[in-house]
């Protein structure tokens, strides 16, 4: 019993019966290996040194009865507690080893579940190589068994300490919709605390193909000036539109953006700002302005006539960035405003190129208009994973700056999980994207790459035109891979034979000692002799072998249960021969259980009514005549 207590107890404290050497070689403890049967051994010992206590203790509480079937089966019981060690220390290892079995079984197929659900996601997540262009996202979220969809970005960072981490952006609010529970993420609530980015820009009306914005630069001489347009859709993405070249010979011209030939964007749209690109010149020049009015939405591709929109209302906050570290003089943001039309005007200082080697000036630079919103400086609230918080010092609620696209993102603890689904053990940071659009923008950075698709399913969705080289996770066929690979199908199908050998063990037990019930004729006979009808002889006998019966499938029934918590997490591998992720939570199928237990108490019982011995058979009644 001291043996299966300590081998047990270095079970539980280990990381499991096999590890990994200096050389990656796998070897097995082998303690911790045979630390299970240990286990059941040992509590079927106890439960063997506590039977006659218990048949004396049910003896005298009999004893107090009046009736005599219920004194005389527990005086019996006790009588004859030695020879019922045999069956008894059978029974109680068969009912723990068969619980033991059945709980490793179902806990090990919930496990697998867990570990399909963290390592997609979602019911499914699709992969890019390249992002889908605005006009053929909404092919990816509305399409036909999609019941919920977030799109995903994905980056690493380093810690001050240069531990590398995962940097993960989804929708929040639809996140709560698509990870599965079984996937041990961020709950709800906690997701709900990162949606704090509002809708930001203006709306543009109806389902458009195609904008129409004028812009005007002054006689400034400015090198290949190239307009962008920042949109976001009804997803949160965040998209650099290219527009056209605009002329720097200080007149308007009207600007054509394609937007989604076959009205496949996900709408509404918003326009969110403005990206003037261009090269920086070789001399220094007075500031310059941009100026933008006029915008239209066109329903149709090359259509005249469509819906005008306000680009900004007046007095809308507005914020206006420039590229830094050119390499020569940066261009400095001047000012940015909104007239009560709508339109836009901004102002900036083109700064200077530098020069290389050869004495030829080089250099591009941006001005960036974008919305401001309030709060919108402030860091970003975060979901962080454990291992984040203890590798770099925080805690919840300190501060902390992640280098997003070569631009500072601050970002503000105010959740801590052990893991995040689809990102290993190491630190990892969940935001929402649609703040991380936002953030970016207003920080002068292109949005982040849309390069996942985390999807809710009722089925299995079919797309079409996806960039080359994408990549599809199924949740449930993950699964099922899981539970065909050979070495866990091996060891479930040898515990389902084990619960089953168990069981026909135990009743084998259990009807050897029914068939001892033959060598009793003589008690029989005396108490034929006294007086009990054959009837209330077979009762005493059911009640005798129930007595045993019940207490041992209880206490197996119990014991099994104790150790598959202790011992089925401990013992739980995967093929990688590593504890899986998210942990193993303990799963005994009490139904199973209980029918087990049940059986075991009843096949007896019923058994020995059938098999008793007759009270007043002749050769018990000539042997008792002639002892008188």
């Amino acid at each position: 019993v001291a043996l299966a207590a300590g081998a047990v107890w270095q079970l539980i404290r280990s990381a499991g019966p096999i590890s990994a050497g200096l050389n990656g070689a796998l070897s097995a403890d082998p303690v911790l290996v045979v630390a299970p049967v240990l286990a059941l051994a040992g509590g079927a010992l106890l439960t063997l040194r506590a039977l006659p206590l218990a048949a004396r203790l049910g003896d005298r509480l009999a004893a107090r009865g009046r009736g005599l079937i219920v004194p005389v089966a527990a005086w019996q019981l006790s009588r004859r507690a030695l020879r019922e060690a045999g069956p008894t220390l059978v029974a109680v290892l068969a009912v723990a080893a068969a619980v033991l079995a059945v709980a490793q079984r179902e806990s090990w197929q919930r496990s697998v579940a867990a570990q399909a659900s963290f390592t997609v996601g979602a019911d499914e997540r699709v992969t890019m190589a390249a992002p889908l262009p605005i006009g053929q996202v909404a092919t990816m979220s509305s399409a036909r068994h999609v019941t919920a969809s977030t799109p995903g970005t994905r980056s690493s960072f380093s810690l001050p300490d240069g531990t590398p981490g995962t940097l993960l952006g989804l929708n929040a609010a639809d996140a709560a919709k698509v990870i599965p529970a079984q996937a041990a993420g961020p709950s709800p609530a906690a997701l709900r605390r990162l949606a704090v980015a509002p809708q930001v820009g203006t709306l543009i009306p109806g389902r458009p193909a195609e904008l129409k914005v004028t812009a005007q630069l002054a006689r400034k001489r400015l090198g290949q000036p190239f307009l962008f347009v920042q949109l976001m859709d009804a997803s949160g993405i965040g998209y650099q539109v290219p527009a056209a070249l605009v002329r720097s010979d200080g007149r308007p011209h009207v600007l054509a953006i394609m937007l989604a030939t076959h009205h496949h964007a996900d709408y509404p749209l918003r326009l969110t700002g403005f990206t003037l690109q261009f090269n920086l010149p070789g001399h220094q020049l007075p500031q310059q302005s941009l100026y933008v009015s006029h915008a239209v939405a066109i329903a149709d591709v090359g259509g005249s006539s469509g819906t005008p929109f306000s680009l900004s209302p007046a007095g809308s906050p507005l914020a206006i960035a420039a590229t830094k570290g050119t390499g020569g003089r940066a261009p400095a943001a001047v000012s940015v405003s909104a007239a009560p039309t709508g339109a836009i005007t901004a102002t900036f200082k083109p700064g200077q190129a530098g020069y290389l080697t050869v004495g030829v000036a080089s250099g591009a630079a941006q001005v960036w208009v974008a919305e401001s919103f309030k709060g919108g400086t402030k860091p970003l609230p975060a979901i962080v994973t454990r291992s984040m918080l203890s590798g770099s010092g925080l805690h919840i609620g300190s501060h902390l700056e992640l280098s997003v696209q070569n631009t500072d993102v601050p970002i503000v603890p105010v959740a801590a999980v052990k893991h995040l689904p689809t990102v290993g053990g190491g630190p990892a940071v969940l935001v929402d994207q649609r703040a991380l659009v936002d953030a970016l923008q207003l920080a002068g950075a292109p949005p982040p790459a849309i390069t996942e698709w985390w999807l809710g399913t009722s089925g299995q969705p079919r797309f079409s035109g996806l960039p080359p080289g994408t990549t599809t996770l199924y949740r449930a066929r993950l699964a099922r891979a899981l539970l065909a690979d050979p070495l866990a199908l091996a060891s479930q199908q040898a515990l389902l034979a084990i619960a089953i050998a168990a069981i026909l063990l135990a009743l084998v037990g259990m009807l050897v000692s029914v068939a001892t019930a033959a060598e009793r004729s003589r008690d029989l006979a005396l108490l034929h002799a006294l007086g009990m009808p054959p009837r209330q002889a077979a009762r005493m006998l059911a009640l005798e072998q129930a007595m045993t019966a019940v207490a041992t499938s209880v206490v197996g029934l119990l014991f099994g249960v104790a150790l598959s918590k202790v011992i089925v997490p401990a013992t739980t591998l995967t093929a990688q021969a590593v504890r899986p992720v998210p942990p193993l939570v303990v799963q005994v199928p009490w139904l199973a259980a209980a029918v087990i237990a049940v059986v075991m108490a009843a096949v007896p019982t019923i058994a020995i009514m059938f098999t008793a011995p007759r009270a007043g058979s002749g050769a018990a009644m000539i042997r008792l005549e002639g002892e008188a």
